[in-house]
């Protein structure tokens, strides 16, 4: 029989020296399932921050669907803490499936990449 305890999409942080601590991510990265996430320093502080995305439309009917996401950037809060930014402070919002984020370099400029199931992909630079 297996059993799941975590139910929480998490993080593994190694803090050193073989330590490493699970930490659930903010509640506005709970509303739906998580695919697809990056780290980076995203907002230029020294610190990684997290971009995240998710959804899932096509579940069992009896289930419903899990669209309640347009993704999270969460910065870094000091000790290993994530804060969620609201997108229209971060101006990260994606609709739709997010499956992968990347972080690309073009013409010396970092991107990221944001592939959605079935549809276009998004662009933004930092």
């Amino acid at each position: 029989m297996l059993q799941a305890v975590i139910l929480e999409s998490c993080i593994i942080m190694n803090k050193g020296t073989g330590h490493v601590i699970l930490e659930p991510l903010p509640a506005e990265a709970q509303f739906s399932p998580v695919y697809a996430l990056a780290a980076e320093d995203f907002n230029h502080d020294g610190s990684p921050d997290l971009l995240v995305g998710g959804n899932l439309s096509r579940a069992k009917p009896e289930t419903g669907i899990y669209c309640a996401s347009y993704g999270v950037f969460m910065e870094a809060e000091g000790m290993g803490s994530l804060k969620a930014v609201p997108a229209d402070s971060s101006g990260f919002s994606v609709k739709g499936e997010i499956r992968d984020i990347e972080i690309l370099r073009v013409a010396g400029k970092k991107v990221v990449a944001i592939a959605r199931n079935n549809d276009i992909l998004h662009f933004y630079t930092f």
